[in-house]
C-alpha cells in the first residue's frame, strides 16, 4: 500500500529556563498543558504522543502531501503561541524523505534542530542538505583526533600594520588544518566542533 504518512517531532522552547528560573513543577504543568493542547488536534488519522520530557510526536497516516503536516504544525505552533508556549518542530514524510521508518525520527529530528539553530518557534521539512551537513560535521568530528595526533594542524602568523602610520603593530595568529582525506578544512566547520 502506498500511503503516504510522515511525524511531526515538537520539542518545547525553553524548558530548561522555565524549569531553573520557576521549578520544576512550573515546568511541568507547562508540559502538561501542551499535551493537552496536542490531545485537541487528535483526529481518526492525527495521533499525538509525548516522546519523552519536552518532546512530542505528531503520526499523521494518509496525508496527501507533505504541505498537509506543514499546515497542521503551523496551526499547532498557532495555539501553542496564544497560549503562551513556543515549540520547534521537524517534519519527515515517508516515503518522500525515506522509505526506512527508522530514519523518519532522525530526519525529523534533524529539521527540529534546524529550527532551533535559526531562531526556535517555527516548524520546518527535512531536506537533504541538513543530512550532509551532519554527515560531514561528523566526519570532521572523526578525523579531528588524528589530526591532534598527527599534528595536522598548523599555526600561520598574518602581519598587522597600523594604517596610518604602515608600521607593524603585530600578528594575528591563525589555525589552518590540511586533512589528507578532507583537504583543506575551513575554520569555521572545524573551530565549533574541537571546542
Amino acid at each position: 500500500k502506498n500511503e503516504k504518512f510522515g511525524i511531526i517531532l515538537i520539542d518545547l522552547d525553553n524548558m530548561k529556563y522555565i524549569n531553573d528560573s520557576e521549578g520544576h513543577s512550573v515546568g511541568d504543568e507547562f508540559i502538561c498543558k501542551a499535551a493537552h493542547l496536542l490531545k485537541s488536534f487528535e483526529r481518526k488519522h492525527l495521533k499525538c504522543y509525548r516522546f519523552g520530557g519536552d518532546e512530542f510526536i505528531i503520526l499523521g497516516k494518509n496525508i496527501a502531501s507533505k504541505d498537509t503536516l506543514l499546515n497542521i504544525g503551523d496551526a499547532i505552533l498557532e495555539i501553542f503561541n496564544s497560549e503562551g508556549i513556543e515549540f520547534s518542530a521537524g517534519i519527515a514524510v515517508f516515503p518522500d524523505d525515506t522509505i526506512e521508518i527508522e530514519e523518519l525520527l532522525k530526519f525529523s529530528d534533524m529539521a527540529m534542530y534546524e529550527v532551533k539553530k535559526k531562531g526556535r518557534n517555527n516548524v520546518c521539512f527535512f531536506q537533504n542538505v541538513m543530512q550532509e551537513k551532519f554527515l560531514k560535521k561528523l566526519n570532521i568530528q572523526n578525523r579531528i583526533s588524528d589530526a591532534i595526533l598527527n599534528n595536522d594542524f598548523k599555526l600561520y602568523y598574518q602581519p598587522q600594520f597600523d594604517v596610518a602610520t604602515n608600521e607593524l603593530r603585530g600578528f594575528e595568529a591563525l589555525l589552518r588544518w590540511h586533512d589528507e582525506k578532507l583537504g583543506w578544512i575551513n575554520p569555521e566547520q572545524f573551530i565549533s566542533i574541537a571546542e
